[in-house]
């Protein structure tokens, strides 16, 4: 009886914890979007971008999301010439055992425009990632679910 009550209070801590964890990744996802996108515009600005990132996007697209979308503040003219919004999409890019800080321009329509390393490291790895990474990750990005 003594083991099986042991057993019941170390059970009570783990899901204490965990639930403790999550509440604590719940209401702190505004100040680490604001934070995220806080250090994001300071890179366009050191790569002299024309755009800086406004606010975080909710669309609920996907069950696992890739990464988070924002709003554009200053966008340049819409090459597809349609004028609808696009958007910025920040996630990590792995590839050959490496994470990499990556950033995508969305066109209106939903399509990548291009991919924007953030980092000096980036930058430099980027050139050596194979084009079908970049595919899958293009794919999965135009793939998921519009609003």
């Amino acid at each position: 009886m003594k083991e099986l009550r042991d057993r019941a209070i170390r059970a009570g801590w783990i899901a204490g914890l965990l639930l403790a964890g999550w509440f604590l990744w719940f209401f702190t996802a505004s100040p680490r979007e604001n934070s995220l996108k806080h250090q994001v515009n300071l890179i366009l600005n050191s790569r002299g971008e024309d755009f800086r990132l406004g606010d975080p996007l909710r669309r609920g697209r996907a069950l696992i999301p890739l990464g988070t979308e924002f709003s554009l503040e200053s966008p340049a003219p819409d090459p597809g010439g349609e004028g609808g919004s696009r958007s910025f999409l920040v996630f990590p890019l792995v590839s050959g055992g490496s994470v990499l800080s990556c950033g995508v321009l969305i066109d209106s329509q939903g399509k990548v425009e291009r991919f924007i390393p953030l980092g000096a490291h980036g930058e430099q790895a980027f050139e050596r990632i194979p084009r079908g990474i970049l595919d899958v990750y293009i794919r999965r990005v135009e793939g998921e679910e519009k609003p």
